[in-house]
């Protein structure tokens, strides 16, 4: 419980900082600072993720799905590491980029190249993998149940617990998005879609109660929230051009590109997909 608070924390800590992302130019050993305080938030949240997993890991098994335990530890540590490879391509590129802005060199070959690996393949690496390690995470809980009753947690809690972790995650998908939705907003949808669904079909009759899987109730109220969330945002972008207004003016801090689109009468009726 304690390790998850602290998870919520650094993950709050980074949406407060992120309204510095637009204005700030402090830096530190050429490094924008922001970008500087992602990377180093994304090593130590993976090894917040890994030391939760042992956990997990190590309690007595039950085999009540037959696959490897060993595997899915190995699946779920694969995700968080690439999710953390994700900050770090993301923490260089939005570096580089912020620098070509500031010289006003955005009509350069190499910025373009840098904005390929900023917005499409460090999002898409940061977010899949995330959801990826939620689900994982859940099916290792599954054959790894807890032996002891949670003093901190009860069904109410653990749902909420799930719910503002998903409502978090949802934040930082659509800020990262451009002037348009991106590949990794379809990609969020259909994975959140897919892990809820297959958590619900393969593990729920295995949940017997929180007490025993308290981190599968977790993680599958965070896959839902997120998966709600933004069909919900899409279908308001798509059809209200006053409430996508009103999202955009609360959620994203001055300076985001999505800010710029406010100004255009018809906002966001056409979602363009940005394949890799």
């Amino acid at each position: 419980m304690v390790l998850w608070l602290i998870n919520i924390l650094l993950w709050v800590s980074a949406i407060l900082v992120y309204k510095k992302r637009f204005t700030s130019q402090g830096r530190i050993s050429g490094m924008y600072f922001v970008q500087l305080y992602y990377f180093i938030l994304a090593i130590a949240d993976s090894l917040l993720m890994i030391m939760i997993a042992l956990n997990i890991f190590q309690r007595p098994e039950l085999h009540n799905l037959q696959i490897s335990s060993s595997f899915v530890f190995g699946l779920f540590s694969a995700s968080v590491i690439t999710a953390a490879i994700g900050v770090g391509i993301h923490s260089t590129a939005t570096s580089v980029y912020q620098a070509l802005i500031k010289e006003k060199q955005t009509e350069l070959k190499s910025f373009r190249i840098n904005e390929i690996f900023h917005l499409n393949l460090s999002h898409n690496l940061i977010f899949i993998s995330v959801i990826l390690a939620s689900f994982f995470l859940a099916v290792l809980e599954i054959n790894h149940p807890s032996t002891r009753d949670s003093m901190f947690l009860n069904a109410g809690s653990t749902i909420t617990l799930g719910v503002m972790i998903g409502l978090i995650e949802t934040i930082a998908i659509l800020r990262s998005s451009g002037t348009t939705f991106s590949s990794h907003l379809n990609y969020c949808i259909l994975g959140t879609f897919l892990g809820s669904v297959a958590i619900f079909i393969f593990c729920r009759p295995f949940m017997t109660s929180v007490d025993a899987y308290p981190v599968a109730y977790i993680m599958f109220a965070s896959l839902v929230t997120v998966f709600l969330s933004l069909i919900i945002t899409t279908a308001i972008f798509m059809t209200s051009h006053t409430l996508s207004s009103k999202i955009v003016k609360r959620t994203f801090p001055e300076g985001h590109p999505f800010r710029e689109v406010l100004k255009l009468k018809v906002f966001l009726i056409k979602i363009e997909r940005e394949w890799l």
